[in-house]
């Protein structure tokens, strides 16, 4: 189980047993050794318009590019999959770019409104291939109500060890 959205970071790292994992945000993977147990956080995931200013239309701009690269690096170092909610979503152009685009930069995750387009996507560019039926309950999860929900196509195992405590 991983608590998103609005999630009480203080509780849960009190507990001490827990049962679920928190939903880390970019900021988290910056010291994260220093400031949570490991168990503590199982992926990272965050609002894209938070920390890229393309907006779909376009190339990446160097800055951005940049950014996202050392992003995945050291999300993906640290064992974590790197997950993106309120990705572009550009007026006229199809949203089957920016899936690829983000994809193809390594984004583990990506927050869809359309889970049958995304599907149909996967299938046409054979981004599934790979992907069974028993890894989709760890790699494909329902979102919050107004995001849609989150896809992988590249499952990733966690290096990071669980335990019930901290």
């Amino acid at each position: 189980v991983i608590v998103s959205g609005n999630r009480p970071r203080r509780l849960m790292m009190a507990e001490a047993v827990r049962i679920a994992s928190y939903d880390g945000r970019i900021e988290d993977i910056e010291d994260l050794a220093a400031r949570v147990p490991a168990n503590f956080i199982s992926m990272i995931s965050d609002n894209w318009e938070d920390h890229f200013s393309w907006r779909g239309l376009g190339s990446l701009s160097d800055r951005d590019s940049r950014r996202l690269a050392q992003t995945l690096e050291t999300a993906h170092r640290s064992g974590y999959r790197l997950r993106f909610w309120n990705i572009p979503a550009p007026d006229g152009r199809p949203i089957e770019e920016v899936w690829s685009r983000l994809l193809e930069a390594g984004v583990d995750l990506l927050s869809v409104d359309d889970v049958n387009a995304y599907r149909d996507f996967l299938v046409r560019t054979r981004r599934n291939e790979g992907y069974s039926p028993a890894m989709s309950a760890a790699s494909f999860s329902t979102g919050s109500a107004s995001r849609g929900s989150s896809a992988t196509t590249r499952p990733r195992r966690s290096t990071t060890k669980w335990s019930p405590t901290g």
